[in-house]
């Protein structure tokens, strides 16, 4: 329910759906993921990052991993982003996903955040983070890109993309 209540953006009932399933098993990685990813939408990434590194023992996927980068890449923090990443990558699953271009604008966004943007290529990183952007439309149905976990999405390869504009303007 609390997966629900995220993607009409109904904050509050969400956080407390997650409150109360990590309360009834705290052994639960989804409740972990759930509370911290309402957090990282509140912009309490600290908040976040605990909840996320509280599931990586409890999830064999280690899906927290994807979180905690989203957290970290929000705090300008690229190198603990770019050690979630490796981490992904160490699962067969994640290997797989991170690597093939064809899995969609992830692939671009992560180049970005955890290889242009940390070396200060930052013309790179704006060409990725744009194939993101486009990616992005060619993938999703309008109802998939109206959805709010969605437009989150976008909202971070914006805000990445706006980082480094500024950063090639305080080289010029």
């Amino acid at each position: 329910r609390g997966h629900a209540y995220i993607s009409r953006g109904e904050l509050d009932s969400a956080l407390n759906d997650f409150d109360h399933c990590v309360q009834l098993d705290p052994k639960n990685a989804q409740g972990y993921h759930g509370r911290g990813y309402i957090f990282q939408i509140k912009g309490e990434y600290e908040r976040a990052i605990k909840d996320f590194e509280a599931s990586l023992p409890l999830d064999t996927m280690k899906l927290g991993y994807f979180y905690l980068a989203q957290s970290y890449i929000h705090l300008q923090d690229f190198v603990q982003a770019k050690k979630c990443y490796d981490e992904i990558k160490k699962t067969n699953w994640g290997k797989k996903f991170l690597e093939r271009e064809d899995n969609g604008y992830y692939a671009f966004f992560v180049k970005a955040v955890s290889e242009a943007i940390p070396s200060g290529e930052y013309n790179k990183a704006i060409e990725l983070l744009d194939s993101a952007l486009k990616k992005f439309n060619l993938e999703y149905t309008d109802m998939q890109r109206g959805n709010f976990s969605f437009k989150l999405l976008i909202a971070s390869v914006l805000t990445m993309k706006g980082y480094a504009f500024e950063k090639l303007n305080k080289l010029n």
